[in-house]
């Protein structure tokens, strides 16, 4: 009887070992699925990152690339407006009066007056329409000197 006892008692033992080395394994092999799961997912950020650096370098792109389009569309559009009505006609004052109004007014600087006078040597247009070009007066500035000299 003790024999049994005895015999049960290893089959026990060699039994629970057994189990114990079964669990370990399976928990060993889970462990290492985890961290190789776990190393894929800091691949897939680290790409995900770099993936969104590149769109926001790409988009940052095409929103400067929008924007000079937005600038190149109202310049066409201004050009167009100004080809429809010039300021030059064949009674209209000369660029130098223009320019002297214009600077006596201040609507613009010696140094704009004397860089205007010089293009419009150079690009055959009137004094008024190469300082709307260049910004240094607006449509209705334009407009107030065409009623300035139309009187």
């Amino acid at each position: 009887m003790v024999f049994i006892f005895i015999f049960t008692l290893v089959a026990s033992s060699i039994g629970c070992i057994i189990v114990y080395n079964l669990l370990k394994a399976s928990m060993h092999a889970s462990r290492e699925r985890i961290q190789d799961e776990h190393k894929n997912l800091i691949n897939d950020v680290a790409r995900l990152e770099a993936e969104r650096r590149d769109l926001n370098a790409e988009q940052a792109t095409l929103e400067r690339s929008l924007n000079e389009l937005k600038y190149d569309i109202k310049e066409m559009q201004e050009r167009k407006a100004r080809k429809k009505a010039p300021l030059a006609k064949k009674n209209s004052p000369s660029d130098h009066d223009v320019g002297k109004y214009m600077l006596s007014q201040g609507m613009i600087t010696l140094q704009q007056y004397t860089q205007v006078t010089r293009m419009t040597a150079q690009l055959k247009t009137d004094f008024a329409s190469i300082c709307l070009t260049l910004g240094y007066t607006t449509q209705a500035g334009v407009e107030e000197i065409k009623k300035h000299f139309s009187t």
